[in-house]
């Protein structure tokens, strides 16, 4: 039996200030946030998770004891590797970003630190090798973010690396709470979504 490795995006979180949050600090999940892993969390309840990963960020940290207050895991751990994007975007409104469609990747106005896609796809697949690895034949749950989500998935499905892979015309951008189903069959990685909450 495959590990099977189940990728929830973290809740919506409280945004009051309608900015692009990034990697900022003490950015939680607003009521809706908590329902919509509650929701989550009740799909893998038959699931026999045996432990939850999480990023070092509020809202993932959030999600992930969400996530463990319903499954009774008591085994929850933290790791950079599958955090959020490091974006010159962080701290300004949503409509600075939203005429180039949230190009963090190949836009002029980048950092010189800001990681590329190929950046963030080698360190979510490498967490994925490390996983399969250490926990061998047992499901996992694993919080993590909305754009290394799309990234993965885009390079699991063959797509090139370049923003219209992540960036779905017909709007199947990962929602709130949504499950990706990960497994490693024969060294090739496999993704679909499972689960998506309601709310």
């Amino acid at each position: 039996m495959p590990t099977k490795i189940y990728f929830v995006r973290h809740g919506k979180v409280k945004n009051n200030s309608n900015i692009f949050y990034g990697r900022l600090p003490r950015v939680g999940l607003s009521k809706i946030g908590i329902a919509q892993i509650e929701e989550s969390a009740n799909y893998l309840k038959s699931k026999k998770i045996t432990k939850i990963f999480s990023s070092n960020l509020l809202r993932t940290k959030q999600s992930a004891a969400t996530l463990n207050f319903h499954l009774n895991c008591h085994d929850v751990s933290r790791t950079n590797l599958i955090t959020e994007i490091d974006s010159y975007m962080e701290g300004k409104p949503f409509e600075f970003g939203k005429a180039s469609r949230f190009d963090h990747y190949f836009s002029p106005l980048r950092k010189p630190g800001n990681e590329s896609m190929v950046d963030i796809r080698n360190r979510m697949i490498n967490f994925i090798y490390r996983i399969d690895k250490k926990y061998k034949n047992k499901s996992i749950a694993v919080v993590s973010h909305g754009d290394p989500l799309m990234i993965l998935k885009a390079s699991v499905s063959g797509l090139s690396m370049e923003l219209a892979s992540i960036r779905p015309e017909d709007g199947s951008y990962i929602k709130y709470g949504e499950i990706y189903l990960v497994q490693v069959i024969d060294d090739k990685i496999i993704i679909e979504s499972v689960f998506t909450p309601n709310q």
